[in-house]
């Protein structure tokens, strides 16, 4: 049976270590923006700030895993590409077809991202085979 009171503690974890990320991100994304840096590279530049230091909260904060730390590496870094195209493609449209302002098209991409990147981390990258 699903455990609902247990998932819903994990998510919580997994979006407190996410804010710390977020802040970094973020301030990488809008310091260059301000200095003229355009946001699709902003953008690029930010959310590898943030790569290494996501892997090793999620895997040692939030899912606890110590499964294989090559494997779990590689699956991070496809549900990374994965949840950053789908990312991109949010940022695009929210700037370039729905002409969103750049700052909140950047904290819609960002959702995008988030609520991709907890499934597929989740149950692909650190699942616990039972």
């Amino acid at each position: 049976m699903f455990d609902w009171k247990s998932e819903f503690a994990t998510l919580a974890k997994y979006l407190g270590s996410g804010v710390v990320n977020t802040l970094i991100g973020f301030a990488v994304i809008f310091g260059l923006m301000a200095c003229g840096v355009g946001p699709f590279t902003s953008n690029v530049l930010g959310y590898l700030s943030g790569l290494s230091a996501g892997f090793f909260l999620a895997r040692r904060f939030v899912f606890y895993s110590d499964g294989d730390l090559f494997s779990q590496g590689w699956r991070y870094i496809a549900a990374f590409a994965v949840s950053y195209c789908m990312n991109v493609l949010v940022l695009y449209a929210c700037v370039h077809q729905l002409g969103v302002g750049k700052y909140l098209s950047q904290m819609l991409a960002s959702g995008t991202y988030v609520g991709m990147m907890y499934p597929l981390s989740r149950w692909l990258v650190f699942f616990r085979r039972s």
